[in-house]
C-alpha cells in the first residue's frame, strides 16, 4: 500500500495573517464563547487588514480583484454592525432574523478569507521573507490598537481612513473598559507604572511597620 503523504506545512510568513478567521469561526461555532468575541475578532482584522496589507495589496497587485476584496470587508462589516444590534436589543433591527443574518456572516466571512488567501499569495510572490515578516510585524502592531468595533460607515480611504482607525479605535476600547466588554484579540500590554520617590519610600516606610508589627 502506498503511504500517504502529508499535506505541506504552509510556511508562509503572511499565513498569520489569516489566522484571525480560524479564531472567528471557532467563536461563531462555539456555543459557549461569548457572543461578540466573533465580532471583536474580525472587526480588528478588518480595521488592521485595511490600515497595514490594503496599501500592499494596493502598491504591488492594484486592480479588479483588490478593489473587490475592499469592497467586500466593508459590506461584512455592515453585517457585523447588525449582527452587534441584534444582541444589543436594538429596536432598529427587532425586524430582522438573526439567524439569517449569523448565516449570512458566516457565507461572508468564509469568500472574505478565501478571497485573501489569493491575494495573499500573490502577494508573497512579490515581497521577499523578510518583507512578509515586517508586514506581519506591522499587522499586528496595528490589531493590538485597531477598533473592537464595526465601523461601516466611517471613511475606509487611505488617509481619513487612518484617521478614522486611530480614533475609532481609542473610542472603542474606552467603551470596551466602560462596558466591561470581553476583548479576546491582541491588545496592548500596560506600561508599568514607575514609582516616584516619595513612592518608593512610601513603600519602603510600610515594608519596615510591617516587620515591626510581627516582632
Amino acid at each position: 500500500m502506498d503511504a500517504v503523504n502529508p499535506a505541506p506545512r504552509d510556511d508562509r510568513p503572511l499565513r498569520v495573517i489569516e489566522d484571525a478567521y480560524e479564531y472567528a469561526f471557532a467563536a461563531l461555532h462555539d456555543p459557549h464563547a461569548p457572543p461578540l468575541d466573533a465580532v471583536v475578532w474580525l472587526c480588528v482584522h478588518l480595521s488592521a487588514v485595511q490600515h497595514v496589507v490594503q496599501r500592499e495589496l494596493t502598491r504591488l497587485l492594484a486592480g479588479p480583484e483588490v478593489d473587490a476584496f475592499r469592497r467586500g470587508g466593508v459590506q461584512l462589516e455592515h453585517t457585523l454592525r447588525t449582527l452587534e444590534q441584534l444582541d444589543c436589543g436594538d429596536g432598529l433591527v427587532s425586524h430582522v432574523d438573526a439567524g439569517l443574518v449569523l448565516r449570512s456572516l458566516i457565507d461572508q466571512v468564509r469568500a472574505q478569507a478565501d478571497h485573501e488567501h489569493r491575494l495573499l499569495l500573490r502577494l508573497a510572490e512579490r515581497l521577499s521573507a523578510d518583507e512578509q515578516r515586517r508586514l506581519v510585524a506591522d499587522y499586528e502592531r496595528a490589531m493590538a490598537h485597531a477598533p473592537t468595533r464595526p465601523h461601516p460607515h466611517a471613511p475606509h480611504g487611505r488617509l481619513l481612513g487612518s484617521l478614522a482607525f486611530r480614533i475609532n479605535g481609542s473610542r472603542d476600547r474606552i467603551m470596551d473598559t466602560l462596558d466591561s466588554r470581553p476583548t479576546p484579540t491582541p491588545h496592548p500590554p500596560r506600561k508599568p507604572v514607575k514609582s516616584s520617590r516619595w513612592g518608593d519610600y512610601l513603600i519602603g516606610a510600610s515594608h519596615i511597620d510591617s516587620r515591626r508589627d510581627r516582632s
